[in-house]
């Protein structure tokens, strides 16, 4: 394949998980591969910026050039469009001159970076275009309804699990052979200890952004049924992740424990830079997501020996736990989620045993094991 130009395209820099997969995979090029060459644009940026300028020759931040654009310029285009005369916008430029640099591939992770991505693709010569592939179908069809339009200009899908394979053969009529899978990987961010808790209290984790998709709300919910129907017993629920800056969602859930009584209960400890230390004090990882293609997090907590509760038909997570390793409920059945957990409860020696199941079976969704499949599919590809 020589040594390829490869532009990647991200919707952020946050600290979730198609940024952290698509940087693992970066960083891995850089080892295996130092004489690609990698630029990134980042439609808007994140915590996770200087990871990505580590490892590309250079970021562009789409949303800064949009903000170089006064509103004065703004009228002024405004006008000149009216009377026919262009007048480019940063954006407009640096999207020339990306098309300019000729890439041998746009990798666009995430369906919501396929409208730049195509916009490149259009300005270029002769290059391919890999869509990642990191959602499910609400999210789809919420944050790119038009889906339909970019995918003629796709020469293969990324998919992280068969539950999005399928999605997208059932739902958007893409044909199998245009689908590549290749299932999410991590490795943890570091080997921080946690600091021990009293040994006869019961963790129940969860963890995401606090966002409808992650279920946050039915993490509360289990946690009230469990107050309810075991008032004695010593169990918390800990939930680590983010708001995106949205404080309005943090008053609600807020007062939602205020109001159920569970402030001694349930605690949301926000977004941690080593979450980790969080997961290794958790019993059993409570997977309470509506829609989540293949979450890390679930790598991650199996990796420290953690059994997983999730929901039938709701993340590619299944498909792993379909062997062992924790259990798979009804769709939104907070009951047999409690029903779960009181178990774990009782049996602490099955507990462990589907901890260390959960470990042997997702010790495999690591860079150096995926990566290279990503990478092949990359080779073949641009050999076409």
């Amino acid at each position: 394949m020589g040594s390829p130009k490869i532009l990647f395209i991200s919707h952020n820099a946050s600290r979730s998980g198609a940024p952290m997969v698509l940087l693992q995979f970066m960083a891995w090029i850089g080892h295996k591969y130092p004489e690609t060459t990698l630029d990134s644009v980042l439609l808007i940026g994140g915590p996770l910026e200087q990871d990505f300028k580590r490892y590309s020759r250079n970021v562009f931040r789409l949303n800064s050039y949009e903000n170089q654009v006064s509103q004065f310029k703004r009228l002024l285009r405004k006008v000149l469009n009216r009377l026919g005369i262009g007048l480019r916008s940063p954006h407009e430029k640096l999207l020339k001159h990306l098309g300019a640099v000729n890439y041998d591939l746009i990798y666009a992770n995430t369906i919501v970076s396929l409208p730049i991505a195509n916009k490149i693709k259009d300005v270029s010569n002769n290059c391919r275009l890999v869509c990642h592939v990191h959602e499910l179908n609400t999210i789809i069809k919420n944050l790119l309804p038009n889906f339909n339009d970019y995918i003629p200009a796709v020469d293969n899908f990324l998919v992280v699990s068969n539950l999005v394979k399928q999605n997208l053969i059932e739902n958007w009529f893409i044909p199998s052979n245009k689908l590549r899978l290749v299932y999410e990987f991590t490795n943890l961010s570091s080997k921080k200890k946690a600091t021990k808790v009293p040994s006869d209290t019961f963790i129940v984790g969860g963890s995401g952004m606090v966002y409808w998709r992650k279920g946050y709300d039915l993490f509360i919910q289990v946690a009230l049924m469990m107050n309810n129907k075991y008032p004695d017993q010593n169990i918390q629920f800990i939930w680590v992740g983010g708001d995106g800056g949205d404080n309005e969602i943090m008053d609600i859930i807020l007062a939602d424990i205020h109001k159920s009584g569970l402030e001694d209960m349930v605690f949301f400890v926000g977004e941690q830079e080593y979450p980790e230390i969080y997961y290794q004090n958790f019993d059993v990882f409570l997977m309470t997501s509506r829609e989540d293609p293949f979450p890390l997090v679930c790598i991650e907590v199996a990796m420290v020996n953690k059994p997983i509760i999730c929901f039938k038909g709701a993340t590619g997570t299944e498909e792993i736990l379909e062997y062992g390793g924790g259990f798979i409920v009804p769709y939104l059945d907070v009951q047999s989620m409690c029903e779960r957990i009181i178990y774990y409860i009782n049996n602490p020696k099955i507990r462990m045993e589907d901890g260390e199941k959960a470990k042997h079976l997702f010790s495999n969704f690591t860079p150096e094991n995926m990566c290279p499949k990503i990478y092949n599919h990359i080779e073949v590809l641009l050999k076409e």
